[in-house]
């Protein structure tokens, strides 16, 4: 016969030895002792104050086997018994009687102390730490005098308080100035390194970042692009793994320029270039004949920067400026054009000079004025030439009003043989139409070619609906436009470059001024390979893209070289490259006529994703569970060095190809089944080279096993086994450990 009795934490040790009568009492001893030591670490729901810092079980006054009483009316203070640290409850369960049976928290040695919350139902405390100079928490429960429940159970621990934390911005590129600022043009990426000292440890330390613009970031080595003009107050701050969540901050500032260009801007010495200079050292590359024979009419003098109506300009702050560089031909100021954004400024600068003839009987109009223009003789060596430009003009109006639909500053330019007398206009679009204002808009009144229009800028000053650009200081703006033209290479040709204010249908207007912005370099005789594609210059390719290389000299003969070594077979007027290396090229253009350029070609190292990351999966009794998506960061990284590369997760393929708003508990990530996470690896050097994967996450539903017991007698009471062992059978507990749950499931 077997004796069992319910509850043996209530039988006496006296009662237990007189009972136990065979060699099983000293396993059984031992296993009872164990059990008082557990008990003896429970401290439940009583009054007093109680000094620990555990590790304990704080539970209900009916202990973790029980149910609390009715008619309780307990008042508790728990301290730590270490100086300088915290008192944690970390609430791993909670039931009570709904607004009956009420358990109040407050956060000091006393119920005077602020109150941290009240708690009945199944509202649970979850998480209290005594954040006071004691450290305690004190504790007042109540129950009604009727019914109870199971009461609480909550890890009882102290924690240290917050340690002293020091963030430091260590370094930064751009660099900050002499008065601690980093001043950067509109569309900058702003690399950013940290550390930050630590009075006791740095383990478990995140460190966060707050751009200031509405964008946040994470992680020691990180980086953001400004993309609008204004002052950023930009805060690190390092949190250390204190429950508590201890931390300090540090900021720094950035100033955006505004988004708009510089012209002649006082910066720049190639603002003061004369018109031979822009034209011989800024605009035509190539070639073997000189530029000459230059003439020219103009606003203001050379070394009026704000007055004049020809000059320099750079992309300067604006970073959607298709144009590095270049030359300006306007019938107002330069100046005005660009280097500050002024939203209310009118561009209309009567310059009170004449207007152009041949400008004039290009497109079949009279009464033109103030015009402005370069001309000059060159001898191509290349079988045709071309330039890229953008018109812009203050004429453009927008909706609300049809003045562009009805008036038109005009520009041209200009091409013929020397000795001919009739020119051909360049300026034209691929139909044939002029390039006006009236002919590219998009005027509801009077669109015209929309396509090869820009938009309106969104600062104009005479009306309209806002556009989509506010690089220059104009109403509105074409797209990058090219004027081009076969040409017989050793043959010289006259061009000229012209804008002028004018009207339509005989009308004369010099009410608004318009501007021709032609890219640097553009002009390209023959034989130009361009500028260096560099990390340093800002415009070398990721690995795995290819440069192509273009003399824009089909006709000539070629040598190309790699590192000042020949490269066999490639003899055509373009090369395409794929690896790092000086290229340089011989270009042999007939009758004694022969250049040689060469280009440096860099790539930045671009990140793989060398292993596929892994779906993670996880249970839970709810819709959602806790992943650490971090355990695919070595997966996706393999051998790479990830002090060269961030690894960052994220909710869309948008934010992750743009690099926003990163899942900043990526180790703790609450995600819901089926939801897909989005891996981006970036190089840490320029934050522009990156590769995106995707993995899911799956919640499957938690499990939990029916507590069952199963005995069998040792028949020693028969006489005929005493050895204290018997023959279990586990298999028929099946039934009772599944409780009822389908057991082709499980």
């Amino acid at each position: 016969m077997c004796n069992f009795r319910a509850d043996p934490r209530k039988v006496s040790v006296y009662e237990l030895l007189g009972t136990m009568m065979n060699k099983n009492l000293a396993l059984i001893l031992l296993a009872f002792v164990a059990g008082l030591s557990l008990l003896a670490q429970e401290l439940p729901m009583q009054n007093g104050m109680f000094n620990t810092c555990g590790p304990r079980t704080f539970t209900d006054s009916g202990g973790a086997a029980n149910d609390y009483a009715p008619g309780e009316d307990f008042t508790m203070t728990i301290c730590p018994d270490v100086a300088d640290e915290l008192i944690v409850l970390d609430f791993t369960e909670f039931s009570t009687q709904e607004g009956q049976d009420v358990l109040k928290i407050y956060d000091g040695d006393s119920t005077s102390a602020p109150l941290v919350g009240e708690y009945s139902g199944n509202s649970s405390p979850v998480l209290v730490i005594g954040n006071n100079a004691t450290g305690c928490l004190t504790l007042h429960f109540s129950s009604s005098p009727s019914a109870e429940t199971i009461g609480w159970e909550a890890q009882l621990e102290c924690t240290p308080n917050c340690q002293d934390i020091e963030p430091i911005i260590d370094s930064t590129n751009p660099s900050a100035n002499a008065e601690g600022i980093i001043v950067v043009s509109a569309g900058t990426f702003v690399d950013f390194n940290a550390t930050a000292n630590f009075s006791e440890s740095s383990a478990g330390a995140i460190y966060t970042w707050d751009w200031g613009d509405g964008n946040t970031g994470f992680g020691q080595i990180t980086g953001h692009q400004f993309n609008n003009g204004g002052s950023y107050n930009v805060i690190l701050t390092v949190t250390d793994s204190n429950p508590i969540g201890c931390s300090e901050s540090v900021s720094i500032t950035v100033i955006v320029e505004d988004s708009i260009i510089t012209a002649n801007s006082p910066a720049f010495p190639e603002s003061s270039f004369t018109p031979e200079e822009l034209i011989s050292q800024v605009l035509v590359t190539g070639g073997c004949a000189e530029v000459d024979n230059f003439e020219y009419a103009f606003n203001g003098t050379s070394d009026n920067l704000v007055e004049k109506s020809y000059g320099y300009f750079t992309r300067g702050g604006a970073s959607d400026f298709p144009f590095e560089e270049g030359i300006v031909l306007s019938t107002g100021w330069v100046s005005e054009a660009g280097n500050a954004s002024s939203p209310n400024l009118t561009m209309s600068r009567p310059l009170g000079i004449p207007g152009d003839i041949d400008l004039e009987d290009a497109l079949g109009v009279v009464n033109s004025r103030d015009g402005t223009f370069i001309k000059f003789n060159f001898t191509p060596t290349a079988e045709s030439i071309s330039f890229r430009f953008i018109m812009a003009s203050e004429e453009y109006s927008g909706t609300g009003t049809n003045f562009e639909c009805d008036y038109s500053d005009g520009f041209a330019f200009l091409l013929r043989r020397l000795g001919s007398t009739s020119y051909t206009n360049l300026a034209v679009l691929p139909n044939g139409d002029e390039i006006t204002i009236p002919n590219i808009n998009n005027n509801p009144t009077c669109a015209n070619n929309p396509e090869f229009f820009e938009g309106y800028n969104s600062n104009i000053s005479i009306g309209g609906a806002p556009g989509t650009v506010t690089d220059t200081n104009f109403n509105g703006r074409t797209k990058v436009l090219t004027a081009s033209s076969p040409v017989t290479p050793g043959v010289t040709y006259e061009i000229k470059l012209v804008v002028s204010d004018l009207g339509l249908d005989g009308l004369s207007d010099q009410a608004f001024d318009s501007a021709v912005f032609i890219e640097a370099g553009s002009f390209n005789l023959g034989g130009d390979l361009g500028d260096d594609i560099t990390i340093a210059n800002g415009n070398a390719r990721c690995g795995g893209n290819d440069v192509e290389l273009d003399t824009r000299a089909p006709g000539a003969t070629h040598v190309w070289f790699k590192d000042g070594v020949e490269i066999p077979g490639e003899t055509g007027s373009t090369l395409t490259v794929v690896e790092a290396g000086t290229y340089s090229v011989d270009v042999d253009f007939g009758g004694g006529c022969t250049t040689t350029d060469s280009i440096v070609v860099e790539f930045r190292e671009s990140p793989v994703v060398e292993g596929e990351p892994q779906d993670l999966s996880n249970c839970s009794t709810g819709v959602t569970a806790v992943f650490n998506l971090e355990s695919n960061t070595s997966l996706v990284l393999g051998g790479q060095d990830p002090a060269d590369f961030l690894v960052t997760y994220h909710n869309s393929l948008n934010e992750a190809r743009d690099g926003l708003n990163p899942i900043t508990n990526s180790s703790s990530y609450d995600g819901a089944n089926g939801e897909v996470i989005h891996v981006r690896i970036v190089d840490t050097d320029s934050g522009i080279c990156f590769v995106l994967e995707d993995f899911t996450l799956e919640v499957f539903t938690e499990v939990t096993a029916t507590p069952g017991v199963f005995a069998q007698c040792d028949n020693s009471l028969d006489g005929d086994d005493t050895n204290g062992f018997v023959e279990f059978d586990l298999t028929v507990m099946d039934p009772v450990v599944l409780g009822g749950l389908d057991p082709t499931d499980y």
